[in-house]
Order: C-alpha cells, then sequence, then structure tokens
C-alpha cells in the first residue's frame, strides 16, 4: 500500500492566501520564499529618528496585514 502525504491543494491554497504582502508592504524588501518572509529594512538614513519613523511605519503596515488577514 502506497502512503500519501497530504493534498496538493492545501499548500497552493495558502501560497495564494500570502501572496499579497509585496502590495501593501511599502519601503522595504519583502523576501518571499515557500512558507517563509524576510522583511529586508535597508538602513539609508544617518538620522536616527528618520529610521525609527520608517521602522515604526513598517512594523503598523505589517501589522495591518497580518490582522486583515487573521495571522
Amino acid at each position: 500500500m502506497e502512503m500519501k502525504q497530504g493534498l496538493v491543494l492545501g499548500p497552493l491554497l495558502f501560497l495564494l492566501y500570502i501572496n499579497d504582502p509585496p502590495l501593501n508592504i511599502h519601503g522595504t524588501n519583502l523576501v518571499m520564499f515557500a512558507d517563509d518572509i524576510n522583511v529586508l529594512h535597508v538602513i539609508t538614513d544617518n538620522d536616527v529618528c528618520a529610521f525609527q519613523r520608517k521602522t515604526d511605519r513598517l512594523i503598523a503596515e505589517l501589522e495591518i496585514w497580518f490582522n486583515r488577514d487573521d495571522l
């Protein structure tokens, strides 16, 4: 008897479900692979306050996306 592991539909639906962060998260680079998302926040400011504001805005956008998608 051959054992089957899961369905093909589950991973596909998951990828469709989490496919929209690049459309909603701005000012940073998102690297997505399978079920991982990495946020690459490049430091280009010498001003610590400006960097902090950008980081706070990024975190707020991520929080909105997570809450909207019930994650």
